[in-house]
This record gives structure tokens, C-alpha cells and sequence, in this order.
């Protein structure tokens, strides 16, 4: 589940913010994080993570994580489309690359 992930990410990255389309309360989208941006992990439907692709690229992300079920072909073109580089798989099974 998105919280597992949440979880990982916050533990393992430099610095991590939360966002949701499904909040009440919070960032429901990636438009409302403040600061730079390095990569972002998808945990969405493919239609809402689409929209937040062009987002992204806009605020100059290069790399996504796509989650299983958040990697469909919508989000996969708008990637291809914007010049986002997209890793397909799972945050809590596959290797995470070495930190520099």
C-alpha cells in the first residue's frame, strides 16, 4: 500500500513530501510542493498520474518511479512525450540505486 511506500521513501530519501489527490486536508497535487524536485514516486491511477507527469516536467523533474498499477500507458507516453525518464516496479521489492 501507498502508506508502506510513504514509509520507505521518507527513511531512505534526503528529504520526502507527501502528496495525495484522495486528501481532504494536504497537497493534492505536486503543483503545491515547495522547493526542487529531484524524482517523484507514482503511487496513482495512470489517468491522475498522467495529468501529474506534465506537471512535473514542468517543474523540471527528470525521473519517476512508477508503481505497479500506476505504470499504465497514459502515464508512460506523457513520460515519453515530456522527456521524463520512468523506472517501472515496486519501491518496497526492487534495489534502490546507490546514493552518490
Amino acid at each position: 500500500p501507498a502508506s508502506r511506500v510513504l514509509a520507505l521513501v521518507s527513511a531512505e530519501a534526503a528529504s520526502c513530501a507527501a502528496v495525495s489527490p484522495y486528501v481532504k486536508d494536504g497537497l493534492t497535487t505536486v503543483a503545491g510542493v515547495r522547493g526542487a524536485l529531484d524524482a517523484v514516486d507514482l503511487c496513482v491511477s495512470p489517468r491522475i498520474g498522467a495529468r501529474e507527469v506534465d506537471v512535473l516536467a514542468d517543474r523540471g523533474v527528470r525521473f519517476v518511479f512508477a508503481q505497479p498499477g500506476a505504470d499504465g500507458e497514459a502515464v508512460l507516453a506523457a513520460c515519453r512525450r515530456r522527456g521524463v525518464v520512468v523506472q517501472r516496479g515496486c519501491v518496497l521489492v526492487d534495489e534502490w540505486p546507490p546514493r552518490s
